[in-house]
């Protein structure tokens, strides 16, 4: 468990560093995907069965999308009361896409978390963003246009340990270069 809760404070912290070589190293850990590793970090996490690409190896998911509409880099957003705008990294989707995505994410990007945490204030919103453990990941299709998330998030904090269940309606979602599909951000009411 104390292994788990260091590779969790290691991974978040050090994933926005960009090193040259190892830019095609991704892993997904518990729901979560990792991206922009540093080599030893890429290492830690293939150890300790997550699924990775990059260095020879290939994340393998039953969830990719067969669609061709659906590409990389762009994150597909559906917000309920329809002020979504598209720009050059958005796109608007209507219910049936957003259907279609919320059906196939089985993950979630690193995104989802942080803005999680800007519900509560610092230090907790620490505890929250990086330092608790990532878990229980759920994501199913509510009708009439619900693609309803949760996970928890648990772990030590000031000494007393804390689970905190996050829950909100999927907003946007990313699909990566394998064809995954992650939320990237929920909205809470």
């Amino acid at each position: 468990m104390r292994f788990i809760f260091f590779l969790s404070i290691f991974c978040f912290i050090a994933v926005p560093s960009q090193a040259k070589d190892t830019q095609g190293q991704v892993c997904v850990y518990q729901g979560v995907m990792f991206s922009k590793l540093s080599l030893r970090q890429f290492n830690v996490l293939r150890k300790n069965g997550a699924k990775c690409r990059g260095e020879g190896t290939a994340i393998r998911s039953n969830n990719q999308t067969n669609s061709s509409k659906f590409k990389p880099r762009i994150q597909y957003t559906n917000y309920t009361d329809g002020s979504c705008k598209n720009s050059k990294k958005r796109v608007c989707i209507n219910k049936k896409d957003y259907k279609y995505l919320c059906n196939k994410a089985k993950g979630a990007t690193i995104n989802l978390r942080r803005m999680a945490a800007v519900m509560y204030r610092h230090p907790y919103s620490t505890f929250i963003r990086s330092d608790g453990n990532f878990g229980s990941l759920r994501i199913n299709f509510q009708k009439p246009n619900n693609c309803a998330v949760s996970f928890i998030i648990s772990g030590m904090y000031k000494g007393s340990t804390k689970r905190q269940r996050i829950s909100g309606r999927a907003a946007t979602f990313v699909v990566t270069k394998s064809g995954e599909v992650l939320v990237h951000y929920i909205s809470t009411s």
